[in-house]
């Protein structure tokens, strides 16, 4: 969720005003789920929500939620917390009369160090119209696609066709839920490209697309065979286990709970919605 400024830091009222920190109380994260509950529109109901989630990550994870502060006044918020093997960004807002002077850029900064001081290169975010800000602070696209069962084998003809061209980030992983199952995958796309998302979406009925953005992820992959075919089989893959995020769980590991990437997809944790 993002509510950012522009590209570039404003020429007033030098950024040095403001200071960059992470949180440091519980009083200061309440005051940060406010903040977001402010520039968002969330519901009594989401605030509980997002409140519980980071009070429950706080102890370890405080320094991946950070603040920036003006005179004493909280003026922008980052949430980010640590899912699998990577750091999802949540939260991102800066006040109105502070944007455009570069706050919501150096609240990224120092959550991507406290990250790498952690153990943790990889961040993930989703985020609707302010993308241009993620792309200018060095994140790429992936379009995200969540298919169903019944579409594996049209997606698979996708990929060795009119997606041939597009790495593959993560070797595709089976999710399920319920009676219901299928396989997730991430394309990387030079920028994002909501049109190639909607062909997808028509040629793949039972496909999902959504654009996340990324960082950290080191050099693009392609896990596909010298034929262009993908190393997997759905009888086998689910066979062998449920796949969380980009590794597997065997069968008699826990896979209950949020999958760590179905978190991007999951209304009211990240969904980013405007600019920093």
């Amino acid at each position: 969720m993002d509510l950012v400024e522009g590209d570039e830091a404003g020429k007033n009222s030098p950024l040095q005003e403001v200071q960059v920190r992470p949180i440091r109380s519980f009083e200061e994260l309440r005051a940060a789920i406010a903040f977001a509950q402010r520039a968002f529109g969330l519901s009594d109901h989401h605030r509980g929500g997002f409140f519980d989630y980071y009070t429950s990550r706080f102890a370890q994870q405080s320094d991946l939620m950070v603040m920036a502060e003006a005179e004493g006044e909280m003026v922008g918020i980052v949430l980010s917390s640590i899912q699998g093997n990577h750091i999802l960004v949540g939260e991102v807002a800066v006040a109105a009369a502070y944007q455009r002077r570069g706050i919501g850029s150096r609240m990224l900064v120092l959550v991507e160090q406290h990250a790498r001081r952690l153990g943790y290169q990889r961040l993930l975010l989703g985020t609707a119209d302010a993308q241009d800000f993620y792309l200018k602070n060095g994140y790429v696209p992936l379009l995200w696609l969540h298919v169903e069962d019944s579409g594996v084998s049209q997606m698979e003809q996708a990929l060795q066709t009119e997606l041939r061209t597009y790495p593959l980030i993560w070797k595709p992983a089976v999710w399920k839920q319920g009676d219901r199952q299928g396989l997730q995958l991430a394309l990387q796309t030079s920028v994002p490209d909501e049109a190639l998302r909607k062909r997808i979406e028509q040629a793949v009925p039972t496909c999902r697309g959504e654009y996340l953005f990324a960082k950290g992820m080191g050099e693009a992959t392609s896990f596909r065979r010298a034929n262009g075919s993908l190393p997997w089989s759905s009888s086998s893959c689910f066979g062998t286990g449920i796949c969380l995020g980009n590794g597997f769980a065997e069968p008699e590991e826990d896979t209950t709970g949020v999958n760590q990437i179905d978190l991007f997809l999951a209304p009211g944790l990240c969904r980013q919605v405007r600019s920093p």
